[in-house]
């Protein structure tokens, strides 16, 4: 029997500083997840977990963690960096449609000074 292949794709957007409020924002962070696991077609399994991150000697942010059918989309956010970490792990191919329309998403909504992003196909 075949094994199902893994994909995960890795989103980081850099020096957000329009909307840095919008990364301090569980509601908004939450959005961006649903708008991406919709993107891709992906059912959600279960409530996302979204944790407020203070850290006095560091940053302060959001981490989310959504489960889906086919795995997790995870979210982290720095707002001192102006940045957002934006992982999918699934069993579900990503087209590189569904990554462009998930790259203009981050970059429209938080207006980023730097996009990368990197599709990792594991056996």
């Amino acid at each position: 029997m075949r094994e199902k292949q893994l994909y995960v794709l890795i989103v980081n957007i850099y020096g957000s500083k329009k909307n840095i409020d919008l990364l301090d924002d569980k509601k908004e962070i939450r959005l961006v997840a649903e708008r991406v696991m919709k993107i891709c077609k992906m059912k959600q399994l279960a409530k996302p977990t979204i944790l407020k991150v203070i850290d006095k000697d560091s940053d302060k942010g959001i981490t989310l963690f959504l489960p889906i059918t086919t795995s997790s989309i995870t979210m982290h956010t720095f707002c001192k960096r102006g940045q957002l970490n934006l992982i999918v792990h699934t069993c579900k191919k990503i087209s590189e449609k569904q990554i462009n329309k998930i790259v203009i998403l981050t970059s429209k909504k938080f207006e980023p000074t730097n996009v990368r992003w990197k599709h990792i196909r594991e056996i």
